[in-house]
């Protein structure tokens, strides 16, 4: 039978989760804004800006509800 696994090249990187912290922030909107312009992951229909997330991201203690980066 032959081998059809992608030939994706793998290199070993330690990966760390951690919580989110405000200098997150920039990437974290940037991946939303882009999750916007397909409307396939969210309803919301304009891109948001960092400051408008701030609050949102101190709402997301990690004892309450957690927000990882990887």
């Amino acid at each position: 039978m032959e081998d059809r696994r992608s030939e994706t090249a793998v290199t070993e990187k330690a990966v760390t989760i951690r919580d989110a912290v405000e200098a997150d922030l920039p990437a974290i909107v940037d991946i939303y804004n882009a999750a916007i312009a397909t409307r396939l992951a969210t309803a919301q229909l304009e891109p948001v800006a960092v400051e408008e997330r701030r609050n949102w991201l101190k709402e997301h203690s990690p004892d309450r509800y957690p927000l990882w980066v990887l």
